[in-house]
């Protein structure tokens, strides 16, 4: 699979307005942001924070995953 670094029809292929896709972008990364000190107290002291990792990852992943499907991109590009 060949990655375009520039795709300028990118937001026309996934069906998004710029502010949409933004919107997504920051979501994500605050996920992320979230889950790495939350995941790193669990890693150190596993009776703390048990199964919150878990949680928090599966519920991003189906808002994730309905998103691909929505916009087309399980068809299109396929993981």
């Amino acid at each position: 699979m060949r990655y375009k670094l520039i795709d300028f029809q990118h937001l026309t292929i996934v069906g998004e307005s710029y502010w949409k896709h933004l919107h997504w972008c920051i979501y994500s990364t605050l996920v992320y942001v979230i889950m790495i000190p939350i995941a790193l107290i669990h890693g150190f002291f596993p009776m703390l924070l048990a199964n919150v990792p878990d949680n928090i990852m599966a519920h991003y992943f189906k808002k994730f995953n309905n998103r691909r499907t929505i916009t087309g991109q399980s068809e299109k590009n396929p993981v």
